[in-house]
């Protein structure tokens, strides 16, 4: 199952946030997600920012269209072969090929224009 690694709006503000947080985890806890969303940090063109990864039937279903996304510029969907490149989907359909998603070193995510780390499994990827 693919997955989407993406950031909400207003993702920094406190409210927004915890409402988010609760919205995922009241559907996670009456069973109405197929996999658990995983908390991220990330970088993309040096805006730092929260960011969540998930399974993409989750999102189509329970985020896309539940209005805490409808700015965000682009989803990046991971293939479960991460031999496989990533794609960018904007907001107005088009998609756009990039890399496969790589475990890296901090140092070396920390020299991209975008990262993301997973502090559940302390691992860093950049897409490349």
């Amino acid at each position: 199952m693919p997955y989407v690694l993406f950031s909400i709006d207003r993702v920094s503000d406190v409210h927004t946030l915890a409402k988010f947080m609760r919205y995922i985890d009241t559907l996670e806890v009456m069973n109405k997600t197929r996999g658990r969303m995983k908390l991220c940090f990330g970088s993309w063109e040096g805006v730092m920012e929260q960011s969540f990864i998930m399974r993409q039937d989750d999102f189509d279903k329970h985020v896309r269209e539940s209005g805490y996304v409808t700015d965000q510029a682009s989803f990046l969907h991971v293939p479960d072969d991460m031999r496989q490149p990533c794609v960018l989907e904007f907001q107005d359909g088009s998609r756009f090929g990039i890399g496969p998603m790589q475990s890296v070193s901090k140092e070396y995510a920390m020299q991209q224009s975008g990262w993301t780390y997973r502090p559940d499994i302390d691992t860093y990827y950049v897409a490349e």
